[in-house]
């Protein structure tokens, strides 16, 4: 089993792979999008804390559900 890089997910052997002049083996490019569900999990966090109602966040759990579904 290859070892993962912990912040993008891809294997390490690849990620950090130099060539003979210490340059990277493999080019990357990185690309960003918004989850919209996540955009709302976060959205929920920042009106607790705006409530102040931050020190009530041990064990609460946040979960999402589409408006849209019948």
């Amino acid at each position: 089993m290859k070892a993962c890089c912990p912040g993008c997910g891809h294997p390490q052997d690849e990620t950090t792979a130099l060539d003979d002049r210490r340059q990277p083996v493999h080019e990357y490019t990185a690309h960003s999008t918004v989850c919209q569900a996540c955009e709302a999990v976060d959205e929920e966090k920042r009106r607790i804390r705006t409530r102040g109602e931050e020190d009530d966040m041990d064990g609460r759990k946040f979960y999402v559900t589409r408006e849209d579904d019948a």
